[in-house]
């Protein structure tokens, strides 16, 4: 399963919702239909839930579901996430990839010399960045042409070109 959203808290008292959306594109809840609920993208509850609205609310996303019908509804739904299965994803251009794709790739350079593991991916106005992690070291690379030679989501693997001083960036330099 793979999520689309993470629920805030309850908007008003009709049910309806506040998201953080987990992806690009808020009516893309609105065109799958259907979603179920759940904690992790693993753990889900077995009902589906129809999508009745979608819609901008100044800087948040509101959502609402059928059966869902009141506040202390919503509230029960407080950080669970929306879900579709895997199948139900839009397709992508060549060359992009969902987040989901992105974590827990190896990182490897040119010499195939392992060089940690895609622990999160950071949504930056020019570009993303992978958070990569390998053991107590974690340094970021930016998702740019001129450092990624290639990815392969089928291997879990995403090879670099190492320059000088690339494992020098992240929150700890």
């Amino acid at each position: 399963m793979i999520a689309l959203a993470k629920v805030r808290r309850p908007h008003g008292l009709d049910g309806a919702f506040t998201v953080d959306l987990l992806t690009s594109d808020p009516e893309r809840i609105r065109e799958v239909g259907t979603v179920r609920l759940g904690r992790t993208d693993e753990e889900t509850r077995g009902d589906e839930f129809h999508v009745q609205s979608v819609r901008n609310h100044g800087r948040q996303v509101i959502v609402t579901l059928e059966g869902i019908a009141d506040r202390a509804a919503a509230e029960a739904m407080r950080d669970m996430l929306l879900l579709i299965p895997e199948d139900a994803m839009a397709p992508l251009a060549r060359g992009e990839y969902y987040q989901h794709q992105i974590i827990g790739c190896t990182v490897v350079d040119e010499a195939k010399t392992m060089l940690g593991v895609v622990a999160e991916v950071l949504e930056m106005p020019a570009q993303d960045v992978y958070v990569v992690v390998r053991g107590d070291h974690t340094w970021w690379l930016p998702a740019a042409k001129a450092l990624i030679m290639d990815i392969d989501v089928s291997l879990q693997r995403i090879t670099v070109r190492a320059l000088d001083g690339l494992l020098d960036t992240g929150p700890a330099h």
